[in-house]
């Protein structure tokens, strides 16, 4: 037997695909967070900034970034407009 369950339903969680930081990947485990990012000086060959963003279950997993608690989470506008 098979027991499917939701984890967004469960009252506070903290999701990373649910949050406005989230930005996505081809595959979801692979998504980064706009908050963390490491900003390199221009590159000598195109002039422009390499801007390196940390992937989310970096983030997660580090107390001094989001941890597991989800601490700077924010959830997604999903407001019609």
């Amino acid at each position: 037997m098979r027991i499917l369950l939701f984890l967004p339903m469960i009252s506070g969680l903290k999701l990373c695909v649910q949050c406005k930081h989230f930005m996505a990947n081809e595959n979801p485990n692979f998504g980064t967070c706009a908050l963390f990012k490491d900003i390199h000086d221009y590159t000598l060959v195109t002039g422009k900034v390499e801007v390196d963003y940390h992937y989310c279950y970096e983030a997660r997993l580090s107390s001094r970034m989001c941890g597991e608690k989800g601490k700077l989470y924010e959830p997604k506008d999903t407001r019609v407009k």
